[in-house]
């Protein structure tokens, strides 16, 4: 089963869970009808492959209104990255190749120094708002655990031309982050092919893993 339809039916049945909890505890049926509904909405964004459920912005913005709907799942979404930060030992992000960086969504001052662009891959997090305004941002919104959209492969080519140290991260620089650093390896002429360019991505980071569907993407450029 691929992974986007396997993701929809766990939030599916989570949104069904949350439904059944206005039977057992009546009193709250308007927040378990509010969750219900949030993760009804993500479930139906994996079903129908959104890469952009939550609306961000170019610029790296998420609406109020957004905020409003979808707030439990953005929330549980952070405080999970957040623990996962806590309790890894992996560095924030790692040069793969020179000027070309892979990591998760940075903290400040994790950075590297000297970069000019910094690429991010995610749908459910905004733009750190610490980010300097002079430096370059580009926002490519995509759901965890699936592949770049078509987009990806002209914005792969525009970072091997770049001038300049880039960041390419996701939210921990395992998955969709590093599909796009494979096409801009690729792209740079610093690999052959997809296979080369991920066994030099993993060299790099350890414990970057691809879904089949995000490698197949990759594999077939």
């Amino acid at each position: 089963m691929p992974t986007h339809i396997r993701y929809g039916f766990l939030l599916a049945l989570i949104s069904l869970m949350l439904l059944t909890l206005c039977l057992v505890y009546p009193i709250l049926s308007v927040f378990w009808v509010w969750m219900a509904v949030d993760f009804g909405t993500v479930s139906f964004a994996y079903f129908t492959q959104n890469s952009n459920p939550f609306k961000k912005s170019a610029d790296g913005k998420i609406s109020a209104f957004i905020k409003l709907v979808n707030g439990p799942f953005l929330l549980i979404t952070w405080v999970i990255w957040r623990l996962h930060i806590l309790v890894s030992s992996e560095d924030g992000c790692n040069e793969i190749a020179p000027g070309l960086w892979l990591g998760r969504r940075p903290l400040k001052g994790e950075v590297p120094e000297g970069a000019r662009w910094l690429v991010d891959l995610t749908a459910e997090f905004e733009r750190p708002g610490w980010l300097p305004t002079d430096l370059k941002y580009t926002c490519l919104p995509t759901l965890d655990h699936t592949p770049l959209p078509s987009r990806s492969t002209a914005l792969a080519k525009e970072i091997a031309a770049f001038d300049g140290c880039v960041l390419i991260f996701c939210a921990e620089g395992h998955g969709r982050s590093v599909s796009l650093m494979t096409r801009a390896l690729i792209a740079k002429g610093v690999c052959p092919d997809a296979k080369s360019a991920l066994k030099l991505v993993r060299r790099g980071r350890p414990l970057v893993r691809l879904t089949p569907e995000q490698w197949t993407s990759i594999d077939s450029t």
